[in-house]
């Protein structure tokens, strides 16, 4: 399986942050067409691109689908 398929809880908010932008700019929308499409209001969704946002699972979820991706959550 490829390892994009994923997106990590473990990462940083940062890293995460950077990996939505890219998979937003990606996919070629705005952050207020993507907010409207997942319904997480598009000041919340620029808060996570650039790393100073709080997200919760089915927010992360909903992402998660719009992109065609897996969640991994590493617990040790």
């Amino acid at each position: 399986m490829n390892m994009e398929e994923f997106i990590y809880l473990e990462e940083t908010k940062i890293e995460l942050g950077a990996r939505l932008h890219t998979l937003r700019m990606a996919a070629g929308i705005a952050i207020e067409e993507l907010g409207s499409i997942i319904n997480i209001s598009p000041k919340t969704i620029d808060s996570l691109e650039i790393g100073r946002g709080s997200i919760d699972l089915p927010a992360l979820a909903a992402l998660a689908s719009f992109y065609d991706k897996k969640i991994a959550i590493n617990i040790e």
